[in-house]
């Protein structure tokens, strides 16, 4: 059965919508600890086990709109465990650009992944995310409220492995797509 892009992601977003009604972030100020914190080695939770265990990543990013037109960046990210509970990526791209921090946690009270990226002491990005049963992927949503631009929506799915993370991502204005987004986070060590 073949399904069009835009019927694709209605249906996700209705999976979705229920786990993000409740979905509760966290305060910028927590944030800040919780990044500010020393990497432990206490074990992570099953869920976000699905993630590989890895301290850094070599990115690379493609975006492409329908015009064809294309960019692609490079980035390296450093990463540590907090608290047996918080992944905490810092994303350092490849030539200028601010530094991106991102903090992943798993919201057990919701049964729900929470995802939120920072840059410049703002939260820029705050995504709520629900994994495939049996897989290494999360389906994410963007419920941030000032999003990455005016009206603009994004859906994602990651696919986690021991050695890499990829991710593909629809970005749509007024509903119609803007760009896409495809990229790999490779293991360094």
């Amino acid at each position: 059965m073949n399904i069009s892009i835009k019927t694709y992601v209605l249906l996700l977003a209705n999976l979705l919508l229920p786990f993000c009604l409740s979905a509760e972030p966290l305060s910028l100020e927590r944030l800040e600890e919780i990044i500010a914190s020393e990497h432990d080695d206490t074990a992570l939770p099953a869920e976000l086990q699905v993630y590989p265990k890895a301290r850094q990543y070599d990115i690379e990013v493609t975006l492409s709109t329908p015009e064809g037109k294309e960019f692609r960046a490079k980035a390296r990210a450093n990463e540590k465990w907090v608290a047996g509970k918080y992944i905490v990526s810092e994303i350092l791209p490849e030539g200028p650009g601010p530094k991106y921090l991102m903090v992943v946690e798993y919201d057990r009270s919701e049964s729900v992944y929470k995802k939120y990226v920072m840059h410049s002491g703002a939260i820029n990005g705050y995504q709520v995310g629900t994994r495939i049963p049996n897989t290494r992927c999360i389906s994410w949503i963007d419920l941030s409220p000032s999003k990455i631009g005016a009206n603009i929506d994004n859906l994602t799915i990651d696919t986690h492995s021991d050695l890499k993370t990829t991710w593909r991502s629809i970005y749509f204005r007024d509903g119609l797509i803007e760009r896409l987004e495809m990229g790999v986070a490779s293991v360094v060590k």
